[in-house]
């Protein structure tokens, strides 16, 4: 289990890890302090097997302890040579309830608790995946300031795990964690002898500061103008045949040259830099205004289901508006042909109105004839 820390408010979220000997891994377990799940928790990378749970303090707890064996059982079950399975874990509360005990023993797996004080010598994870984890986090974290993310709350952490993930647990750093261990291949040498005492060594003597010397000639930068300016005089005495060109020429255009080309490489570099700060940016306002609609409280769920609960809610929410629209155009469908049908009708007595007033005319000028 390795804790890390969010930078603007030291919030906490544990990872729960579990790697074998032969360098696999299961789907982690992701604590997160609160008591809401929100679906803004869930727009990422996360794997979809991933276990999402929350707890108030951000760390494990006797049922969140029982969620993860459960978690462990699922993914391991398949796997298993023989019988049994062994697990190998620190001291940690959770995993000494009662009903941790009885599940592992109900499933054929067999629990071995760490010594006490030993887990920096003993535990894989502690040995050699959690500190190339916890650097790569820092990494992480740089990257989201370089382009301008101060905060790096949950939301941001969430979206970033995967990317540390994948590049902390690699076979290779799983199996050599192990070895640095000395479980597998079992070499208990290995940790004996990081347990023998050593007389503390004697403190270095300071060597005394070295002074410059004086009157150095200071560097001075190149001056690309006038470089290119001696280039082009020297392209322009050669075709008119004022002078030939030396072999210092030559020299001074390969020098020029190979600046040139560095330069440009360094400004193809800054605008994809840019280009990388603005998707960044893009990214992160889309996560930061996304929807605060909780998907669950307390517990555990996975990420998947959790996707799937927020697909159906936003596809119910989605025909619910198009219900809405389907009856607001039929009320303007039926507005509409009442209209229709009250100008119809005025119309026509119009035309009635008409007819009578036009005979009524011409029997008076028949009668008046």
């Amino acid at each position: 289990m390795v804790y890390l820390s969010i930078p603007n408010n030291r919030e906490s979220i544990s990872s729960v890890e579990c790697i074998s000997a032969s360098g696999e891994m299961i789907p982690p377990m992701i604590i997160m302090s609160g008591k809401v799940m929100l679906e803004k928790h869930f727009d990422n990378d996360l794997n979809s097997s991933t276990l999402l749970g929350i707890s108030e303090s951000g760390y494990s707890n006797d049922e969140l302890g029982l969620k993860w064996l459960h978690h462990f059982h699922r993914f391991t079950e398949g796997k298993k040579k023989g019988v049994w399975r062994m697990l190998i874990f620190d001291g940690h509360g959770s995993h000494l309830s009662d009903d941790f005990l009885l599940f592992a023993w109900e499933k054929k797996i067999l629990p071995f608790l760490f010594p006490s004080h030993t887990t920096h010598l003993l535990q894989p994870l502690d040995v050699g995946v959690f500190q190339p984890f916890k650097h790569w986090h820092q990494v992480c974290l740089h990257e989201a300031v370089t382009f301008g993310d101060i905060e790096f709350s949950k939301v941001e952490f969430l979206s970033a795990f995967e990317k540390m993930r994948k590049q902390t647990f690699k076979k290779s750093t799983i199996l050599s964690a192990w070895k640095k261990a000395g479980l597998f291949p079992f070499q208990p040498t290995i940790v004996i002898d990081k347990m023998k005492l050593f007389d503390s060594p004697e403190r270095p003597v300071t060597p005394p500061q070295q002074i410059s010397q004086p009157f150095m000639n200071t560097p001075t930068t190149r001056d690309r103008p006038a470089h290119r300016k001696y280039l082009e005089t020297r392209l322009i005495d050669h075709y008119t045949e004022c002078a030939p060109l030396t072999p210092g020429f030559y020299r001074s255009w390969w020098r020029f040259t190979r600046c040139t080309e560095s330069k440009i490489m360094e400004g193809l570099l800054i605008k994809d830099r840019e280009q990388q700060r603005i998707q960044a940016e893009q990214a992160r306002l889309r996560r930061k205004t996304g929807s605060g609609k909780y998907v669950q409280k307390h517990g555990v769920i996975y990420v998947g289901v959790a996707r799937s609960q927020i697909e159906e809610r936003q596809e119910t929410v989605m025909n619910m508006a198009l219900e809405r629209q389907a009856k607001a155009s039929d009320r303007a469908w039926k507005h509409i042909t009442k209209a229709i049908v009250k100008e119809r009708k005025q119309w026509q007595d119009n035309r009635i109105q008409i007819i009578s007033y036009f005979k009524s005319y011409v029997l008076t000028e028949l009668l008046s004839c």
